[in-house]
């Protein structure tokens, strides 16, 4: 007897050993959640709060044709001719709702003021800047132009200029846009008397 007890309780202890191992795999395969490949292609990609995912209210801006009126375009005319303007130049894109508001002719600059921008330009070379930075750029066009920043390069305190045909121009925008959109605008500029050209055509 004492004989087979030794025999029979190891082996109802092996078996309740087999019985609970078993047991515990089917809880583990059961608690574990199948891998959703969906899911496992979403956690690659950055959220959308990520700042490559960011874009800034300036690169959103639409960029549209400047509706000039045949009355701008006739003062415009007589204001460079009596002050002896030539080669004079304005842009065709501006951002979007961005009408001529204001010209005038001071200190033999051509001054043209725009809802969101202002642009002054002239035969006289600019003066110099000081403790600005100063960034060299080419145009699509082959213009070379220079942006001038600040000491701490926002968008605010910045503007560019660029000079084409002996003339010197300074253009500066209220919208903060992104160099190349305010780059773009700048490659627009079709001389005024092709303006002139165009509208009598229309």
């Amino acid at each position: 007897m004492d004989r087979l007890k030794k025999i029979i309780i190891p082996v109802v202890f092996i078996g309740v050993l087999i019985l609970s191992g078993c047991s515990k795999d089917n809880v583990e395969k059961n608690t574990q959640t199948p891998a959703d490949p969906a899911q496992v292609k979403n956690n690659n990609k950055p959220s959308s709060l990520s700042p490559t995912n960011t874009q800034s209210p300036s690169q959103s801006v639409k960029l549209e044709a400047i509706k000039y009126t045949n009355e701008q375009l006739t003062q415009i005319s007589e204001l460079v001719e009596k002050e002896g303007l030539e080669n004079v130049y304005l842009p065709k894109l501006a951002v979007e709702d961005n009408p001529l508001t204001n010209l005038e002719v001071r200190d033999n600059k051509l001054i043209l003021q725009y809802k969101y921008m202002t642009l002054e330009q002239r035969k006289k070379i600019w003066d110099e800047v000081k403790d600005e930075q100063i960034k060299k750029v080419t145009l699509a066009n082959g213009v070379t132009g220079e942006w001038i920043n600040g000491k701490d390069y926002l968008p605010k305190n910045r503007f560019f200029r660029f000079q084409m045909n002996g003339m010197y121009f300074i253009l500066d925008d209220y919208r903060n846009l992104s160099e190349e959109q305010v780059q773009i605008i700048a490659e627009s500029f079709v001389s005024l008397d092709k303006l002139n050209n165009n509208f009598l055509l229309n």
